[in-house]
Order: C-alpha cells, then sequence, then structure tokens
C-alpha cells in the first residue's frame, strides 16, 4: 500500500467547501467559520478530511441553544405586545411625546444598576416598555420595589421572561400586565419565586 503525504498546496476537495457551507452558522452570515474549519483536518498518512465528532457536537449545541433562544425571544414579543411591546436601546429617544427629551445618562445608570428589564438578543439591546410612563419615559417607581426582589438569582434575560410569563402567585397574569395595579402581589410573587429558586 503507497503512503500518500498530506500536501498544503493541495488543491482543497470540493466536499470539505460543502461541509462548510452546511455547517455555517444559521442566522448569522457574519459569524465566524471556526467551528466548521477546525472540525476539518488533514489525517496522515491517508489524505482526505474527517468532521471531528467534539466539533460537530459543540455546533450542534450551539445551533440548538440559539434556536431555544429565538422561540424565547418570539414569546416574549408576544407576552409584552399588552402591555407596550418590546423596543431597542436605540429606539427609546424616539418614543416619547412631542418635545419630551429622555435623560440619557440616566438611563444608561438604571440599566447598569440593574433597575430596570435591559437585555441583548442577536446584537441589539432590548427593553420591554412597561418598564416606562408613556408620556415622558421615565422609569415606573414601582419598577424598584420588585427587581430587587429577583436580580440576585435572574440575569436579565430570565428577568425578561420573569416578567412575560403567567404566573401562578399572580392567578396566571403576567408581571408586566400586572405591575401597575397591584404591585404589591407582584412584588409578593417574586419573593416567593426567589424563596423557591434559593
Amino acid at each position: 500500500m503507497t503512503t500518500r503525504f498530506w500536501n498544503p498546496n493541495h488543491r482543497r476537495s470540493p466536499r470539505v467547501d460543502s461541509f462548510k457551507q452546511r455547517n455555517g452558522h444559521p442566522y448569522d452570515k457574519d459569524a465566524p467559520m471556526q467551528n466548521a474549519t477546525t472540525a476539518l483536518a488533514p489525517s496522515p498518512p491517508h489524505f482526505f478530511f474527517a468532521p471531528n465528532s467534539h466539533s460537530s457536537l459543540a455546533n450542534a449545541r450551539l445551533t440548538a441553544q440559539n434556536l431555544s433562544a429565538d422561540r424565547e425571544f418570539v414569546g416574549m414579543l408576544n407576552s409584552y405586545r399588552n402591555s407596550g411591546g418590546l423596543a431597542r436601546l436605540q429606539e427609546l429617544t424616539s418614543l416619547g411625546s412631542i418635545g419630551t427629551k429622555i435623560d440619557i445618562s440616566r438611563l444608561a445608570t438604571s440599566i447598569s444598576q440593574r433597575e430596570l428589564i435591559c437585555f441583548e438578543w442577536r446584537a441589539h439591546a432590548w427593553l420591554p416598555l412597561f418598564q416606562f410612563n408613556v408620556l415622558d419615559m421615565t422609569p415606573h417607581p414601582q419598577m424598584q420595589s420588585v427587581i430587587p426582589e429577583l436580580s440576585c438569582i435572574y440575569d436579565p434575560w430570565e428577568l425578561a421572561l420573569w416578567f412575560s410569563q403567567p404566573n401562578p402567585w399572580l392567578g396566571d397574569r403576567a408581571p408586566a400586565d400586572t405591575l401597575l395595579t397591584d404591585v404589591d402581589a407582584v412584588r409578593q410573587a417574586a419573593r416567593a419565586d426567589r424563596f423557591v429558586s434559593s
């Protein structure tokens, strides 16, 4: 049997390109091809490329995570529709009444101190609008009595999910739909869920 040595200048097989096309990131066309590239490596003494099972598994897990995040985001879009919807951070400046100027520095401080819900999806920062007064886009003070109960156990994405989903402590009402009418009940529901999770 004749041993064939790998030649780095050898013209790459078309099936390698097809493998990379099939295993690219399914949503972001600018995402790096690192997983697919590292999965293709020559294996002497025969000249051929074989996918690495570990890289393929990691790529499959990443795809599954992206699909799950997409489904959750669409669910939040639907759930928050009744309470004002979702907006990207850069869109907030155009949502107040005519002549209203949003205090950007105050908004940035509230987000950094986790006084407001602000989560990332597809490289954009998103905020549920139920947190704001629609006239001047100032945060509702009721948020300050609820978020501290949950920010110690939930990240921003999980906080957004919690406020958007029906809660059994609230008679299956969503906290976002209940905050302004019964803040005490929402605070008690947050405290109960924190106790259950700890």
